[in-house]
């Protein structure tokens, strides 16, 4: 169970990141929730990369602690929901 939840971290992150190269710059989008300014932006850019990056670090610590990297990886999903919620209609989650 340990590796399974690993490999779903990895790959949710995976695809999470690749969308950005392959499909389109999705964090443009997810940017328009933050105002303007260059330091709103910077948050909200990281808060891109730290939604895409929670599953990830939840797959690693399942290995070693699955209840905590079971909540991280939980947290992720419920992350992308709010995110598909939050935004635009249209927006290719």
């Amino acid at each position: 169970m340990k590796i399974v939840a690993l490999l779903s971290g990895i790959m949710a992150s995976a695809f999470g990141w690749a969308a950005m190269y392959f499909v389109a710059d999705l964090s443009v989008e997810f940017l328009t929730l933050w105002p303007d300014t260059n330091s709103q932006q910077l948050f909200g850019l990281a808060a891109w990369h730290g939604l895409v990056a929670l599953s990830l670090i939840g797959g690693l610590i399942a290995v070693f602690l699955p209840t905590l990297g079971g909540v991280l990886l939980l947290a992720a999903a419920g992350g992308w929901v709010a995110a598909g919620l939050m935004l635009a209609p249209g927006f290719p989650l």
